[in-house]
């Protein structure tokens, strides 16, 4: 667990759901080698459009059920040797490894993520 904060050229932005908690899998950070199963090094990174599968950036479903497909995300760019590393909301404590989850707060690793206020953070650093 840590926290975030959205930035525009190095300038804080605020409003709701632009800083918080983040969950992320268990472990050290590490950027390289390629798929470490370890988190991302502490840093400031650019974000990017997703167009997976899973999670889109563009014409994701208006909707908060857990069970639909193309749920909003962004992917983090200049990881070193790491990809795909997506910003996606979190259902539970983690939904995979490799990504990150933003959250309202998470108190200890026994505390469960809820999906609805995760999803409004990650939409919301769509619109800042």
């Amino acid at each position: 667990m840590g926290e975030y904060q959205i930035s525009h050229d190095g300038v804080k932005q605020v409003g709701a759901g632009l800083s918080g908690t983040i969950a992320e899998t268990r472990g050290s950070g590490a950027n390289r080698p390629a798929k470490n199963n370890h988190r991302v090094e502490q840093g400031h990174y650019p974000l990017f459009i997703q167009a997976g599968t899973k999670y889109v950036s563009i014409g994701y479903k208006d909707s908060e059920s857990t069970r639909v497909i193309h749920k909003p995300g962004l992917e983090l760019k200049e990881t070193d040797e790491r990809s795909e590393i997506l910003i996606h909301p979190g259902q539970g404590f983690l939904t995979s490894i490799g990504c990150i989850n933003p959250c309202t707060s998470l108190p200890d690793a026994d505390e469960m993520i809820d999906f609805v206020p995760s999803r409004k953070r990650v939409i919301a650093t769509f619109l800042a």
